[in-house]
């Protein structure tokens, strides 16, 4: 994430924060970073200028100097004088006037509440960067602007990345009254933009018991390549205490990546779900505590939690005994205070002399980390093989200290068992070992035997960074039958950065034995590969159903549109599976602006799966059906909150709510809102929250629920009384 991003503190003044962050992410546009520019630029040259300099100021006929004024304003004191001035200006005819003028209300919070109407009204702006502007300004008013939700909310489907952020962001400042967008907020968890994913987290964080009921989401949060993300991830997992136990084999791969702020919040969660539940993931307990790329908290506090485990993690003795001679003393004090409780009868001194070394820390851990990994490489590398392996083991726990080494010893040694060892040891340190790619993607490229080829080609899919020369290797083995398997997994690995292989991986698609690989690959390579959809779509009728399955899923994964047709007609695949994925992929697509264009070709198949006899059918037809913005989508919807099957009827209201914000006609919204009241008292509390939050969607429409809303707010569900609480504002709201 860029430094300054607003992602766990949504900042009262956009200013510095704002462009920190702009400069540092993508940006949509010249003109729009320009205005950024432009609104926050002399502000502080304010404290100069009097009031009455400043209001004659904002009213020039030069737009440069309503920009300049309105930049200024935010420095006075908020008098009458100052807020009216400033809420004119948010409807200046200058794109930079109105945008600065709303960040000004913004920074002065509480003292500006009578421009929050202003602010709500800016959030339809037709100038991205204002939109952006009013949506950061309303955070800083908390539960007072909970009247711009269901505008807050139409913006997280803005195709502004930035602009979806600060309306999270907004939503986040809502704080519990922010509860009736979760539904949307969740499906911002898998946004293509670490920002607004972060801020998705925070949003739900900030709603309370917002994220509970949502593991799933979480779960997939916590692989996010953004540590913010996975941080929120696991905070969101923590507050569900143990009923996160699902999420510790995902918490255990997350605790794996060194970082200091997600790999505490992994922890905590940890400890949230329970240490009686841990000893299922002791071995990444170790594989932490052994690393010393890993931070220190991380590696001190596991030997805590091991210790906290008892007798399963006995098993850890060897490695908290390694520990003690650690370079950092809260690692080698929590290993000793580890080996005393998992040995109650063992005293200090005996702990201390079962480490290696003196308890004292290294002079030079640095240069001894260097002296050992020369040691290491010459026993690796020793006509005499007799510490081989043990220098292999050694190495890969040296960490991106060892990579460079190990990368001349596979360039440059001539023996295949000598440079299979380099590689296993590099694997062992897997994406960090990314300086070696170029060496890898030499020994790809060459004459190598194909046990050390296939080894480089699957450590270069876990490459993340840097991964040109890693790509162009892997396309020419694609020509080579004895590397292609593994080499058309690898550029799935690698993702989006394999793009440009997207053509060679489609000539895989003819080989029977890559078929399947082929096609998992071009859907993990995402939205980059939509040219490839026209090879994947005559598949959906493929005789093998799991060809079938696949095609389905690589679709949905690229957001093909071209792919409508053909999944509609998949929705009469045999195979339940088949067609949930089917269904499942339309609601990835419509998530789209192009992908809701061709919606229609596909609603009328999808409102006759809604009685589907699967329920995984029906709970991703209702997903498909909300995002398609089709007006007839309503009434299958509307039944749909009858089902049998309780995850169907919440998701049945969630997506009603969803389905409003993208139809014109809202004809059906009398009839959905009987419905929904009626499901408030549902048996399902998921179904009760999503209901709360649809009627909330609604707004005016939905006067008729107030009642049933009030006492939903009673509920027994913490979730479900504030989502009917949040809702209740959102339908009074002037």
């Amino acid at each position: 994430m860029p430094p300054g991003a607003a992602s766990f503190q949504p900042p009262v003044n956009f200013g510095y924060h704002a462009i920190a962050a702009l400069t540092s992410a993508r940006i949509e546009g010249v003109r729009t970073f320009s205005i950024l520019l432009a609104v926050t630029a002399l502000a502080a040259i304010a404290p100069g200028q009097s009031i009455d300099d400043c209001l004659r100021q904002i009213h020039d006929s030069d737009p440069e100097q309503r920009r300049v004024a309105a930049a200024m304003l935010q420095n006075l004191t908020p008098t009458e004088a100052v807020i009216s001035a400033l809420i004119e200006a948010t409807a200046d005819e200058s794109a930079a006037v109105r945008a600065g003028a709303s960040n000004s209300l913004g920074h002065f919070g509480a003292d500006a509440r009578r421009g929050i109407p202003a602010l709500i009204r800016a959030l339809e702006d037709s100038d991205s960067s204002v939109r952006m502007m009013a949506a950061y300004a309303l955070a800083s008013f908390g539960a007072d602007a909970a009247p711009a939700l269901p505008r807050l909310q139409s913006l997280l489907l803005d195709e502004s990345a930035q602009v979806r952020a600060a309306a999270l962001s907004g939503i986040a400042g809502l704080g519990s009254a922010g509860a009736p967008a979760q539904g949307l907020v969740l499906q911002r968890l898998h946004d293509a933009d670490a920002n607004v994913r972060s801020n998705a987290l925070l949003a739900l964080g900030r709603m309370g018991g917002g994220a509970s009921g949502n593991l799933p989401d979480l779960i997939g949060a916590l692989s996010d390549p953004d540590e913010a993300v996975r941080s929120g991830a696991a905070d969101g997992i923590r507050a569900m205490g143990e009923g996160g136990a699902p999420a510790l084999p995902a918490l255990a791969q997350a605790l794996k990546i060194p970082s200091f702020r997600a790999q505490g919040s992994v922890l905590s969660a940890i400890y949230a779900i329970g240490v009686q539940h841990a000893a299922m993931i002791i071995p990444s307990l170790i594989d932490v505590l052994n690393d010393p790329n890993s931070t220190f908290p991380a590696r001190a506090n596991v030997a805590h939690l091991l210790a906290d485990i008892g007798e399963p993690a006995k098993v850890a003795i060897p490695d908290l005994v390694r520990a003690l001679n650690a370079d950092h003393d809260w690692i080698r004090n929590a290993a000793g205070s580890a080996l005393l409780r998992l040995n109650p009868g063992m005293t200090r001194e005996q702990v201390l002399a079962m480490a290696n070394m003196p308890h004292s820390a290294p002079a030079t851990a640095s240069r001894g980390q260097e002296a050992a990994v020369r040691k290491w490489i010459a026993a690796l590398t020793a006509e005499d093989a007799s510490q081989a392996d043990t220098a292999e083991l050694e190495l890969g726990k040296a960490g991106v200290d060892a990579v460079g080494p190990l990368a001349q010893v596979l360039a440059k040694d001539t023996r295949d068992p000598v440079r299979l060892a380099a590689l296993r040891a590099l694997q062992t340190i897997g994406y960090r070992a990314s300086a070696a790619i170029p060496v890898l993607a030499g020994v790809v490229s060459s004459p190598s035997s194909v046990e050390l080829r296939l080894g480089a080609i699957q450590l270069l899919g876990e490459m993340k960074s840097n991964t040109g020369p890693a790509v162009d290797a892997l396309g020419k083995a694609l020509n080579n039958p004895a590397l292609r398997a593994e080499a058309i997994a690898a550029l799935g690995g690698i993702g989006a950065d394999a793009s440009r292989a997207a053509p060679l991986i489609r000539e895989a698609l003819r080989d029977v034995k890559t078929r399947q690989a082929a096609i998992k690959a071009l859907g993990d390579i995402g939205p980059p590969a939509q040219g490839s959809a026209p090879a994947l779509i005559p598949l959906l009728e493929d005789e093998d159903r799991y060809v079938r399955a696949a095609a389905a899923t690589a679709l949905g994964n690229m957001r093909a549109p071209d792919a409508v047709p053909g999944l509609a007609k998949a929705l009469a695949d045999p195979t339940d599976y088949n067609r949930s994925q089917a269904a499942f992929a339309l609601g990835h697509i419509f998530e789209t602006t192009a992908g809701r264009v061709r919606a229609a070709e596909a609603v009328p198949a999808l409102i006759e799966h809604m009685t589907d006899a699967s329920v995984p059918v029906r709970r991703n037809t209702a997903y498909a059906l909300g995002w398609s913005g089709a007006a007839p989508a309503a009434v299958p919807l509307i039944q749909a909150l009858d089902d049998p099957a309780g995850d169907v009827r919440a998701q049945a209201a969630m997506y009603l709510g969803t389905l409003s914000r993208n139809c014109k006609d809202s004809s059906a919204a009398g009839p959905a809102v009987a419905a929904l009241i009626r499901v408030l008292e549902d048996r399902n509390e998921v179904a009760r929250m999503h209901a709360a939050q649809t009627l909330g969607w609604f707004g005016s429409i939905s006067t008729p629920a107030l009642p049933a809303l009030e006492r939903a707010s009673h509920d027994e569900n913490e979730a479900v009384r504030k989502a009917a609480a949040g809702a209740i504002a959102a339908i009074t709201a002037k």
